[in-house]
């Protein structure tokens, strides 16, 4: 895991714009170490790539694949 929780992150510029709709900058609030071929399929990235969910200053949260983040 490459980030812990309350860790501010930035959203990378080569995301896909639906990871960018409430802003570039959150903080981590949850995540899911363990993704499977369902999810993997759903947000394309490899099995075991950590999901992570990052809450927004507007208080709004997406699910961001660990490969668009940052530290901020």
């Amino acid at each position: 895991m490459r980030f812990d929780y309350g860790d501010a992150v930035k959203i990378t510029a080569d995301a896909p714009i639906k990871y960018l709709k409430f802003g570039a900058f959150g903080s981590i609030c949850g995540v899911d170490e363990s993704v499977q071929n369902e999810r993997s399929k759903e947000f394309n990235v490899g099995q075991g790539t950590p999901i992570y969910l990052v809450e927004f200053a507007t208080g709004q949260a997406i699910e961001v694949p660990e490969i668009y983040l940052k530290p901020q």
